[in-house]
Formats: structure tokens, C-alpha cells, sequence
């Protein structure tokens, strides 16, 4: 019995170790990427305008007009986000819209270990889930960007988490359904 728990903490302890060896790398991309005081590219800039239009009462979505072109091809919700985020003070000009991404980022990666744990894993599994979450090349480049991108996989992966939120009581009744049918079963014994 002991042998077994050991090697459980033995195990538990290489997912930790693994979880750490990914995790630390990324957030040091990840903050070199944050600390950038430029425009990563040529949305972030026209975002921030928006968002700074919206902010200031004026509409986003607009006619066409010759010499006034406002782009705004997102739903508000990101602009009300980065409106309010904007008004953080920050190194730089960027730092409070980025927030709205690395926020964002942040909470994809608590819900993924947080489905990883209901599908049943140990927590250590659940924290290496959040862990190569962070640590995908594609989440670091749009997690430290103004973009709507994170927002949008964050309110994805609140629904698969909604989702098995509301499948696992059934999935549970079933299993303890089965378990009783099992036990229930009548018994055959031979006759002669």
C-alpha cells in the first residue's frame, strides 16, 4: 500500500515538475512580448482608436464617408473591454488593451484545468492542462495582443465548461444507476 502511494506522489510530482519546466519559459515570452511598447501589428493601433471613439461617445458602426473610415469589424463587447482596460495607467500606451488579452489568455487557461479536473484528473494533471495552455505559441502571440481573438476562445471555453457542467449530473446519475442495476441483478444458480 505504501509503495502505491508513493509512486502516486511520485508521479504527481513529475506532472508538477513538467507543468513548471513548460510554464516558466512561456511566461517569460510572454512578458517579453507584454513589455514591447510598440504596436505587434497594424490592428492594434486601430483598436485602441475605436475603442477610444467609443469611449468618447461617438458610434463605432458608421456609414462609409469619403474622408472618415472607422473599421470596426468586431462585436462592441471587446471594445467596451478595451475602452475601460485603456484607462489603466501602463508602461505604454498599449499595456491596458493587452491586459484584455492577457486576462483573457489567463482564463482560458483556469477553465481548461478546470474541465480537465471534471473529466476527473487529479489536480496535478489539471494545473499541466493549464500549463500547455499558456505555453501554445499561437495563445502567447494573440494573449499579449489587442485582439478580440482571446476573448472570443475565453467565452468558447466557458461554454465547454457550461456544457459539462450540465452533462456531468445525467453522466453521474447514469453511472449510479448502472452501479445499483449491477447489484440488482438477480443472481443464477443452478438447479438440478
Amino acid at each position: 500500500m505504501n509503495t502505491q502511494r508513493y509512486l502516486r506522489y511520485g508521479v504527481l510530482l513529475v506532472l508538477l515538475a513538467a507543468a513548471l519546466w513548460v510554464i516558466i519559459p512561456a511566461l517569460g515570452r510572454i512578458q517579453a512580448l507584454l513589455s514591447y511598447a510598440y504596436p505587434h501589428d497594424g490592428l492594434e493601433g486601430t483598436l485602441l482608436f475605436e475603442a477610444r471613439l467609443l469611449r468618447s461617445g461617438q458610434p463605432l458602426y458608421q456609414p462609409i464617408e469619403l474622408h472618415r473610415f472607422i473599421s470596426a469589424p468586431y462585436p462592441p463587447l471587446h471594445y467596451l473591454a478595451l475602452a475601460l482596460f485603456d484607462l489603466l495607467p501602463g508602461p505604454h500606451v498599449f499595456w491596458g488593451g493587452r491586459m484584455v488579452s492577457v486576462l483573457a489568455a489567463l482564463g482560458v487557461a483556469v477553465l481548461a484545468a478546470l474541465i480537465v479536473r471534471k473529466a476527473g484528473s487529479p489536480w496535478a494533471v489539471s494545473l499541466l492542462a493549464a500549463a500547455l495552455v499558456l505555453s501554445i505559441p499561437p495563445l502567447q502571440l494573440w494573449g499579449t495582443r489587442i485582439k478580440p481573438d482571446m476573448l472570443a476562445l475565453l467565452f468558447t471555453a466557458s461554454g465547454l465548461f457550461c456544457a459539462m457542467q450540465a452533462i456531468a449530473p445525467r453522466t453521474e446519475q447514469a453511472q449510479s444507476a448502472e452501479r445499483r442495476a449491477k447489484n440488482q441483478e438477480p443472481r443464477t444458480t443452478e438447479t438440478r
